[in-house]
């Protein structure tokens, strides 16, 4: 077949396999992202997007995507009733549009169509990359991973202008596409198999374009002068907390013990993606406090013998698989900074680019022919039904959410989300089990603590619901939810001072909130006539 035929058939496959999930809704934190984020639901904001935080607000998350703010705010004009098909369709299309890069990458590479068509293709389907697609707020991953791919396709060409202009689109769509820095310096001696750490210094300097480097480094300056304005003093943090992150607060050793033991889960995902989960938070992934576990171990032997590897390999398709592989999974791993998450099957988007080459090239080492399609039609369908079937997880959250305690019963926020949908739908002794475990399992989970507060107020224990509603506010002084049903129940008890004092600790920021409105002019109403 020609390439162009391929490249079509990858396409089209590409987006079959995910056509299911254009159906779905807004789940998890599509409704931080998307529906209650203000900025970009008027086409008139774009430009702010360039000097704003990602999240309304909150430059101490350290999150900065204006590219992806972008494509949410074009995506918006399309909204009705609340409907999310155009979201999902603009995801489908870039997982779609990457596999065909992928292909042209490969190509470019290694000139071996059957090697571009293999990786394609198993790129294209593999499972773990559900929650990059079928999640909306999966987005950054596939808008950077994008826009990456067409820097080092232009870079391969020597197109210095278009690399750069990519290069800065894919750092405006998610900060990991920082990780075409170190490739882009490893492309430069790439082509040398004997290169080894001790003449590395010589052959760059014999290596680099001068005007080439410059014109990277100026456009990661352009990049951090930008990210600087968004978030000033917040311009390498995060704001996770505990529940997100355990080793974000863990020490250095058990923070690197517990990510070593995290790549082979990691691993364990790529190889046999049968057990997905949408989180992985506290205390799913427990802490490791010594390095003798086994997990641990594997995890150690594995970076080691994979970094030795692409140091010491002739094979340049072993090396670029196992740069594409280790070096964006780094970024993600929590080995040496912590990050928003302990472990997310979206991060390893990227990633998975360097085990589908490694694992294509060693296919086309089977014996035969027929060997070959067998083995690659087996690992396909296998991949095609569990994408496929993992993508109705994301439809709904119930089914996500359900889906989650499952996959992960030791997560206090899988179980709380879960507890709190039972709520909506007013299963009230199903959502309080979800929510005594969830609250058994860490304390530190202001919705947790809230929802439960929820149930002792439905089932009329006001001495209990108050006692929850405060332990979500002291965990968390910035929840203003908290607050709002702590002024609720003391409003419903006639306690009209205690409940104006909750409604005002979270009127700044919302002065045109018509709920907070309502229940301030309620309280000064009902006050007004007690008084008199």
């Amino acid at each position: 077949m020609k390439n162009s035929d391929l490249k079509i058939s990858l396409f089209i496959f590409s987006f079959l396999l995910f056509f299911n999930s254009l159906f779905g809704s807004f789940v998890f934190d599509d409704r931080q992202t998307i529906l209650n984020h203000p900025q970009i639901q008027k086409i008139t904001n774009l430009p702010l997007f360039l000097f704003s935080p990602y999240f309304f607000q909150k430059p101490q998350s350290g999150i900065y995507r204006p590219l992806t703010m972008t494509t949410y705010t074009i995506d918006h004009l399309w909204l009705k009733t609340n409907s999310a098909f155009f979201f999902h369709l603009t995801n489908v299309l870039l997982h779609s549009f990457n596999v065909v890069l992928v292909f042209i990458l490969v190509q470019k590479l290694f000139k071996n169509k059957k090697l571009s068509f293999f990786t394609a293709l198993l790129f294209a389907s593999h499972p773990i990359h559900t929650e990059a697609v079928s999640w909306i707020s999966g987005r950054p991953e596939l808008l950077a991973f994008f826009f990456a791919l067409l820097s080092i396709i232009f870079f391969l060409k020597k197109k210095w202008l278009q690399t750069n202009i990519f290069l800065l689109l894919a750092l405006f769509s998610k900060e990991t596409a920082i990780i075409l820095i170190p490739l882009y310096i490893y492309l430069f001696f790439s082509n040398k198999p004997s290169t080894t750490p001790m003449v590395l210094g010589k052959k760059l300097k014999q290596s680099f374009n001068l005007n080439s480097v410059y014109c990277l480094l100026f456009t990661v300056c352009i990049y951090f002068s930008f990210r600087w304005l968004a978030l000033g003093k917040f311009i390498f943090s995060n704001d996770a907390t505990i529940v997100e992150n355990p080793l974000k607060f863990a020490a250095s050793l058990p923070r690197i013990f517990t990510a070593l033991k995290i790549a082979v889960l990691y691993f364990v995902k790529l190889i046999f993606p049968l057990k997905l989960s949408a989180d992985y938070s506290f205390n799913q992934i427990p802490i490791e406090s010594n390095f003798w576990n086994h997990l641990t171990i594997i995890g150690f032997a594995f970076l080691v013998f994979a970094f030795c590897s692409l140091l010491f390999t002739k094979k340049n398709i072993i090396r670029f698989g196992l740069f594409f592989l280790l070096f964006p999974y780094l970024l993600i791993s929590n080995l040496i900074f912590p990050i928003g998450t302990i472990m997310g099957e979206r991060l390893m988007y990227f990633p998975s680019l360097g085990f589908c080459l490694l694992l294509a090239f060693f296919l086309l080492k089977l014996p035969s022919r027929r060997l070959l399609s067998i083995t690659i039609a087996i690992i396909i369908t296998f991949y095609f039904f569990r994408t496929f079937l993992r993508n109705f997880d994301w439809l709904s959250e119930f089914k996500l959410y359900q889906s989650m305690a499952k996959a992960s019963p030791k997560s206090v926020l899988a179980r709380s989300n879960l507890g709190g949908l039972y709520i909506m739908q007013n299963q009230w002794e199903k959502g309080k089990k979800e929510l005594v475990d969830a609250n058994q399992i860490c304390q530190c989970y202001p919705h947790a603590l809230n929802n439960l507060g929820l149930i002792y107020q439905h089932e009329e224990d006001l001495e209990k619901a108050e006692e929850w509603f405060k332990k979500a506010v002291e965990i968390d002084p910035h929840y203003q939810l908290g607050y709002k049903n702590l002024g609720i129940l003391y409003f419903n008890q006639d306690r009209f001072e205690q409940a104006k004092k909750q409604f005002e600790k979270i009127l700044p920021g919302n002065e045109n909130s018509p709920e907070i409105l309502y229940w301030l002019n309620q309280i000064n109403r009902e006050s007004l006539f007690l008084n008199n």
